[in-house]
């Protein structure tokens, strides 16, 4: 065959086999495992918030539950317990035999409800403070409130009796979608691309021999093999015009390995990222300083914001100018495997890939991929979009890059300090009064009020959205009825039903609080005595100690970090390692150079210990209330 420029042809390369659509069908498993596994773990994270949500009544005892809707409930024994395990089957039932005497009825002295022993597979569960299994259920023809008695209880290590929905059918299908994602789409994902890395690999390595055998015309009409034409001369890196020296053999004009240049590169981007999330967690998420760490939580719609732009992040910057702010700063660009520039779609498809490479965390599947690709040093999204990395040309500035990184620490250092100086931002503190707050409605709050206000969203963690005049109006309730003559029962009674997903021993400590800060004079007479004390330097977990009667109890502690660096440091102590539902648990969270205060916790009879979180030397009481 003779081309137009007179110049001799060559036949066809043979095509390598198997087809790099092979790749994509291993992403689209390995997604589609990724997808499911993210589903999994939300089920379970639901599940394990329907658990807590569960109505709970002390046994032997009696108590109003709540039945929003109609249908079938299931009632649960439980007794304290350790997190974290969901089953289904008696083998891990926490009771082998149990035995009560249940009654219930309608509030307004309405016909007794039927009662039947549960029938089902055993379900068991140990969540947050709590392990219990399915005893007995019910079917709730009218929605309303219901007083649910115990009596007779046996075992006596049975405490409570929970009652809400059965959790058969939220433990079935997280369960189907982690196995299907570890047992079918992870194997076959990697199955694919192995199998399909390996015999591409094997046909690029027989390729020469193949084109040595096609035949080629010559000009002259002759058929000559295509080994014996002399070949043109390779480019000389130095001359102007080629492609900069740098990156892996597998990309033209290229000799150097750029595996550690590409590692840090993608720490960097991290860090950068990091940093993101550091910035959303102290505006639209939980953030928290304690235990030695720092703590950043994201709501799922905020989660899935900041993955939208961790992406754009990579889209928009590769599509742009080829590098990333890591790769600017150590000298790297995206290239296509010919060396030119790649297209916007081919980095769509590299940047959507990184979920994948991402997996099971920090680019593990991506560090194999480019171990495995030898010289071309291409993880799974380069492979799919027919890209690499490669060395850039000297930046003009390549100083801007830190720019990015500066605003980020800036951010994120002056996002903390409000943060911990912002009223309910931080650990609570102890200052003098300041001018009174003002309400939802315009009235201005009594000093009560606003003492009772600050009480309530220091420690139970109330809403924003929940206005300080509905607060303050709910304790000035609970005092109206002490002084009409209710009983604390019957104010316990109207929390619980004005705080809903509240379980009745946090209704109980929040009408105490109430009563505390707001009329006093309507609490029991109180008798004190010192349970243990507990002093030291440094973190440690403290001995067991028992709370017994009516689970009142106050936890007094002073502190003194003068001594550590910068003269302040942290204090944070919490109750049983944060393993309790108890919304008044001990959670002190201080930040200072010296300070002291008073926890208060109520309903949490039981034994207890204190992991405390510090370098700094410190003093406490354990003192019970009767």
């Amino acid at each position: 065959m003779i081309t137009s420029g007179g110049q001799a042809g060559t036949a066809a390369s043979p095509p390598i086999r198997p087809s790099r659509a092979w790749y994509w069908v291993a992403g689209c498993a390995l997604a589609g495992a990724l997808i499911c596994l993210a589903l999994a773990v939300a089920g379970f994270f639901s599940l394990n918030g329907q658990i807590k949500a569960f109505q709970r009544v002390r046994v032997p005892g009696q108590a109003e539950v709540v039945f929003a809707q109609p249908g079938g409930y299931v009632l649960y024994v439980e007794r304290p317990g350790q997190c974290c395990s969901i089953a289904i089957g008696s083998g891990s039932a926490p009771f082998s035999s149990w035995s009560m005497n249940v009654a219930m009825r309608a509030v307004n002295d309405g016909p007794p409800v039927s009662i039947s022993t549960w029938r089902g597979a055993t379900q068991s569960y140990g969540v947050a403070g709590h392990q219990g299994q399915a005893a007995m259920q019910v079917t709730i023809g009218q929605p309303g409130r219901y007083l649910l008695r115990a009596t007779d209880v046996v075992p006596r290590s049975i405490t409570d009796l929970a009652v809400g929905r059965g959790i058969g059918r939220g433990l079935l299908i997280p369960l189907v979608l982690a196995l299907v994602a570890l047992f079918a789409l992870i194997p076959a994902g990697l199955l694919a691309g192995g199998v399909t890395f390996l015999r591409r690999r094997r046909a690029r390595r027989n390729l020469p021999a193949a084109l040595q055998a096609l035949p080629v015309m010559q000009p002259n009409g002759n058929l000559r093999s295509a080994m014996s034409i002399p070949g043109p001369t390779p480019p000389d890196p130095g001359q102007p015009g080629q492609h900069p020296a740098g990156g892996h053999p597998g990309l033209p004009g290229q000799a150097e390995d750029l595996l550690g240049r590409r590692v840090g590169a993608a720490f960097i981007d991290i860090a950068l990222l990091a940093g993101l999330l550091v910035i959303m967690g102290l505006t639209v998420g939980q953030a928290s300083v304690g235990g030695g760490g720092f703590d950043i939580s994201l709501g799922p719609a905020w989660f899935l914001v900041y993955l939208a732009l961790v992406l754009l992040y990579y889209f928009t910057t590769e599509t742009a100018t080829g590098q990333t702010v890591g790769k600017r700063l150590l000298g790297l660009r995206v290239v296509r495997t010919d060396g030119s520039r790649p297209s916007a779609a081919a980095v769509a498809g590299r940047t959507l890939l990184r979920l994948i490479d991402w997996l099971p965390a920090l680019y593990l599947t991506g560090f194999i991929t480019v171990l495995a690709t030898g010289p071309r040093r291409q993880r799974l999204g380069d492979l799919a979009a027919r890209t690499g990395v490669a060395r850039a040309l000297p930046a003009r500035r390549p100083g801007l890059a830190y720019i990015p990184l500066a605003l980020v620490l800036v951010a994120v250092a002056g996002l903390s300090a409000y943060r911990a100086s912002s009223p309910g931002g931080g650990p609570p503190a102890h200052s003098a009064p300041g001018p009174a707050a003002t309400s939802a409605t315009g009235r201005a709050l009594t000093g009560t009020e606003q003492a009772f206000v600050t009480h309530m969203r220091t420690r139970f963690n109330f809403s924003g959205k929940v206005a300080d005049n509905d607060i303050a109006t709910f304790g000035a309730g609970v005092c109206t009825g002490r002084r009409a003559g209710q009983s604390q029962a019957a104010v316990t009674s109207g929390a619980k039903s004005q705080w809903t997903n509240t379980s009745a021993s946090d209704a109980y400590a929040i009408t105490r609080l109430a009563e505390a800060d707001m009329c006093p004079a309507y609490l029991p007479k109180q008798t004190r005595h010192t349970i243990a004390r507990f002093t030291g330097t440094g973190a440690t977990s403290t001995a067991r100690f028992t709370v017994g009667g009516n689970g009142n109890w106050v936890l007094h502690y002073s502190y003194d970090c003068s001594a550590q660096p910068f003269g302040f440091g942290n204090f944070f102590v919490d109750e049983d390692a944060m393993n309790t539902d108890n919304l008044s648990a001990v959670a002190v969270n201080r930040l200072g150079r010296r300070g002291h205060g008073s926890w208060h916790v109520h309903g949490d009879a039981g034994r207890h210990y204190l992991a405390i979180h510090t370098k700094c030397s410190y003093a406490m009481s354990v003192v019970q209330k009767y």
